[in-house]
């Protein structure tokens, strides 16, 4: 015979296994960050112009739909912070070999773009 106390117990032993396994769930399929520095490139000739933008983009290792932003790109700013499903992704710029990163969820992984293409 289970008496008050035993009920309170097994209630109790049911709301903290249901709790964790909602922050189990989220978890394995929430999302990261990944943030780092876009190339800053120089145009050719005297006046050796900064592109202006970029586009940094993450496209899923596995297939699906690409990630994209512009970025600003001057000698002050180059930054990039996005914030990306959990998975495997291909990180890069136009032009330039992409980086190929683990999205965890709830982490902020720092991935600055190589400038491969700039003069």
């Amino acid at each position: 015979m289970v008496g008050p106390r035993g009920s309170g117990r097994i209630v109790l032993l049911v709301v903290l296994s249901a709790s964790l396994a909602a922050c189990t769930s989220h978890s394995a399929h929430g999302y990261g960050v990944v943030a780092g520095s876009a190339p800053v490139c120089y145009g050719p000739g005297p006046e050796a112009n900064i592109a202006p933008t970029h586009t940094v983009s993450a496209a899923p290792s596995g297939g699906g739909s690409t990630i994209s932003m512009t970025v600003v790109t001057n000698e002050a700013h180059h930054a990039y912070r996005m914030s990306l499903p959990a998975g495997a992704y291909k990180i890069g710029v136009p032009g330039d070999p992409s980086v190929e990163v683990t999205v965890r969820p709830g982490v902020t992984q720092t991935v600055d773009l190589p400038p491969e293409n700039c003069l």
